[in-house]
């Protein structure tokens, strides 16, 4: 039963990989936003949330934002808040985009973390007015989800092959030690050959 279900796991795993795989081959073709709006606009201060989840050449993004316009805000500001408003209804929407690194962030802040590909930050968001809101960013290579799901299917193939060689082998399918003088029992680890098989 066990061994069943892994096995299980790592074609999962390993359809995960392939899948990914496929996503990011199309992602040089075309990027895919979707994207998320909520909104409270019936008085001032108003206050626009948005979420973002990309894919595009570089990998699979999530930038969430939240903007506030009040009453001290420039007019500007306040007619595209109100603008927005009433062409968008709040909830989901899916877009298209150039695969070449949509959305761009314009800030001169360091990211909090930047190591191979990935990067996650707080940093700045362009707004209205000249207005600058608070955004987190967190973008996720490709490769990366396209090795992680890979490495528990590999190492686990991996221990199934070792185990059959050894068995056919004559050697003890735990330690490796030659069971030809003793077929019944491992006398290195203990371990019965039966069970092993």
């Amino acid at each position: 039963m066990r061994r069943n279900l892994l096995t299980l796991l790592t074609a999962l795993l390993l359809l995960t990989s392939i899948a990914t795989a496929a996503l990011w081959v199309r992602s040089h073709r075309v990027g895919e936003l979707l994207m998320h709006d909520a909104f409270k606009s019936d008085a001032l201060p108003y206050v626009l949330t948005s979420t973002w989840l990309y894919l595009d050449s570089g990998g699979v993004g999530f930038i969430r934002t939240r903007s506030v316009c009040s009453a001290n805000s420039p007019a500007e500001a306040r007619e595209w808040f109100e603008l927005y408003f009433r062409d968008h209804p709040p909830g989901w929407t899916r877009n298209r985009h150039d695969p070449w690194g949509y959305p761009k962030v314009n800030s001169t802040a360091a990211p909090a973390f930047d190591h191979l590909g990935v990067v996650v930050s707080r940093e700045p968001w362009p707004g209205m007015g000249g207005q600058n809101h608070p955004c987190f960013r967190a973008v996720v290579p490709f490769w990366l989800l396209v090795a992680l799901p890979a490495v528990p299917a590999l190492v686990a193939a991996r221990r199934r092959w070792r185990s059959r060689t050894r068995l056919r082998a004559g050697r003890c399918v735990a330690c490796g030690y030659d069971l030809r003088a003793t077929p019944g029992r491992c006398p290195e680890c203990g371990k019965g050959v039966l069970a092993s098989r």
